[in-house]
C-alpha cells in the first residue's frame, strides 16, 4: 500500500464451516503515513546571538497535508539540552537569544495528521560577540596638501589624553 493512494475493501468471515458472504465494498480509504524528512537545510544570517534556518518541503507528505514544521535547537547531539523548540507553518525560521561562540545542533521535521515525521539535522556555531573598547586616543587631521596632479596627501597626528590634557 502506498501513502496517498486510495483503496476499497470488503470483508468476509471464515470459520470451520466455511466462508460467509462478502460485505459490501466500502471506500475509498486513503493510506496515510508520516511525512519524510524536509530537504536541503540551509543555515544563513549567522550572527553572535541569532541564526536563520530554512528547509525545502519533504519529498513525501505521507498522503496528508503538512500542517507545521518543528524546529529544535540544542547544545548536545542527543537534544536533551534544548534551547529552542517550536512549531510553525513556515519553512524559514529566524531564531534569536542564542549565546555567542557556541556550537549548536538543530533538527527540523514536518508534521501532518499522522504525526511528526523524520528529522533533517545539522550543526552551526554562532559568531563571537564584537567587543568595542572605549579609547582615549583621537586622530587629528593637521594638514591636507593638494597637488596639481596625483593623490591628495593627508597628514594626521595621533593624540592621547594624559592627565586631563591631550598630547602628541
Amino acid at each position: 500500500m502506498t501513502p496517498g493512494d486510495q483503496y476499497w475493501a470488503s470483508v468476509k468471515a471464515k470459520n470451520a464451516a466455511g466462508s460467509g458472504p462478502a460485505s459490501v465494498v466500502t471506500g475509498p480509504f486513503t493510506m496515510l503515513d508520516f511525512p519524510s524528512a524536509p530537504q536541503n537545510p540551509v543555515v544563513s544570517n549567522l550572527r553572535a546571538k541569532s541564526v536563520t534556518l530554512a528547509v525545502d518541503a519533504p519529498a513525501s507528505n505521507g498522503g496528508a497535508t503538512i500542517t507545521a514544521y518543528r524546529l529544535q535547537i540544542a547544545t548536545d547531539a542527543a537534544f536533551t539540552a534544548l534551547v529552542y523548540n517550536a512549531t510553525s507553518a513556515s519553512l524559514l525560521r529566524a531564531v534569536s537569544g542564542l549565546d555567542p561562540s557556541t556550537g549548536y545542533f538543530y533538527r527540523i521535521a514536518a508534521i501532518n495528521s499522522v504525526g511528526t515525521g523524520a528529522y533533517v539535522d545539522g550543526t552551526f556555531t554562532t559568531k563571537s560577540a564584537a567587543v568595542i573598547q572605549k579609547t582615549s586616543a583621537v586622530k587629528e587631521i593637521s594638514d591636507i596638501y593638494i597637488q596639481k596632479s596625483g593623490t591628495p596627501k593627508l597628514v594626521t597626528r595621533l593624540l592621547t589624553k594624559s592627565g586631563g590634557a591631550w598630547r602628541d
